[in-house]
């Protein structure tokens, strides 16, 4: 239970320092994906403009949100993906003993180079590792009858890292590697979750307008219930999505995260940023009654799809067949979902069905 809570403790203190660097203006936990809404779509997002900020409701589980247009960051085209697997040696946890009161912990400012030394025994500390967190923990003594505290008497010295690739962080049930030190550095307990990653190439992304489209649907990976009415996003960027604590096998996905401050609560929203939906029809010209047979070419493996053919007509089948009865143009769209979110791919003018007398 005590390695958990400690796991958990690191996640939150990771977002912690972030948030803390982020407002000085330098530059978790898997939850299930929220159910897309399928009846909302863009053009009934509800916006508005205050000077340079942009205002709009982001349903009842997060609420008003604000975001300043000076933050909308620069959206490169593509990233590299990566597949993530457990080698010999990148998943480690051993506890030597159990926690007790000591006299002598290693300093927080000392701790990193132990910790470092004791870790060439595990493979050595890994070059892209981050570090997160050192500090001495401490028990308060309490004067029962007061209540007062008394004493503080140390626990041990905790040390943690943190993972970045490609300069990217890494969130979800993120890398990590932790040390606890006691009497004079002694090892306590190593826990050390490193994957071995190869790249699988790149993918588009969605531009962070398009991921804030998706904020404002409600469409977040980590849905997180916010208890106060009105978030102002003061920071978004690029970010890896990892899901599954102790899988052997992920796939980095992906995401734009938005840093939100709720009355002094620091609330970060994972929004799926791969662009994967794709599809090609069979024939895109001819004369009424046109059959055209419509298939599904994204990648991501969906799960789930909407067409909309352009003339009133919709579709969840993932190879659709539709017959257009009256001559025109048709623009068609395709949204796709996965276990992460969703894309659509929409294709302008591109069914053309003409009359029987036309040539």
């Amino acid at each position: 239970m005590k390695k958990f809570i400690k796991y958990i403790m690191a996640v939150i203190i990771l977002f912690s320092i972030t948030a803390a660097i982020l407002l000085l203006g330098m530059t978790d936990h898997t939850s299930a994906p929220k159910k897309p809404i399928q009846q909302q779509t863009n053009a009934d997002i509800n916006r508005s403009f205050s000077g340079e900020s942009l205002n709009f409701y982001a349903g009842e589980s997060i609420g008003n949100i604000t975001i300043n247009k000076g933050i909308i960051p620069f959206s490169p085209p593509n990233v590299r993906i990566y597949e993530g697997i457990f080698h010999q040696g990148d998943l480690v946890e051993k506890r030597f003993q159990s926690t007790k009161d000591i006299t002598n912990p290693i300093p927080a400012a000392q701790a990193p180079a132990v910790a470092k030394k004791i870790l060439e025994q595990y493979g050595g500390l890994p070059q892209d590792a981050q570090l997160q967190y050192s500090s001495v923990d401490y028990a308060n003594l309490i004067d029962r009858q007061t209540g007062d505290i008394i004493a503080k008497v140390p626990q041990e010295t905790f040390v943690s890292w943190y993972r970045t690739i490609d300069g990217i962080d890494l969130v979800g049930s993120s890398d990590i590697i932790q040390v606890e030190l006691g009497e004079n550095g002694e090892l306590n307990r190593i826990y050390k979750c490193w994957r071995t990653y190869t790249p699988l190439g790149n993918v588009s992304i969605i531009p962070a307008t398009k991921a804030i489209d998706k904020l404002a649907l409600g469409e977040i990976l980590n849905p997180i219930p916010v208890q106060e009415s009105d978030v102002s996003i003061y920071h978004i960027h690029l970010s890896y999505y990892i899901k599954g604590l102790d899988e052997p096998e992920v796939t980095l996905e992906p995401i734009w995260v938005f840093y939100g401050n709720a009355t002094g609560n620091y609330i970060p929203f994972y929004v799926y940023a791969r662009q994967f939906a794709n599809f090609t029809a069979t024939p895109t010209y001819g004369r009424t009654p046109l059959t055209v047979s419509f298939t599904d070419t994204s990648d991501a493996s969906p799960i789930r799809w909407n067409w909309d053919f352009g003339d009133g007509t919709k579709s969840t089948e993932k190879n659709p067949v539709h017959v257009y009865q009256t001559p025109g143009k048709y623009n068609i769209s395709m949204r796709a979902w996965n276990d992460l979110g969703s894309d659509t791919s929409t294709k302008y003018d591109y069914i053309s069905v003409l009359t029987t007398g036309d040539t």
